[in-house]
């Protein structure tokens, strides 16, 4: 235990990362302007654990919202 807290001490952390799971690999919308359209997909991980992202469109006339 001693061994392992000189470790985080000198900034040494061992950790593995979660692999990133996507319902949809790509998503791909054929919009019509004025019209509103609905969808979801969900982000997760493999550990099942909090994440933070950021999420964008590749068009600066589409815009995303949130649903809470």
């Amino acid at each position: 235990m001693k061994q392992k807290i000189e470790q985080l001490a000198k900034g040494n952390f061992e950790y593995q990362l979660p692999e990133i799971l996507l319902s949809e690999e790509k998503l791909q919308i054929a919009a019509v302007a004025g019209d509103t359209y609905r969808g979801s997909f969900i982000v997760s991980n493999s550990q099942g654990s909090r994440m933070k992202g950021v999420l964008y469109s590749s068009s600066r006339l589409f815009v995303l919202s949130e649903d809470k």
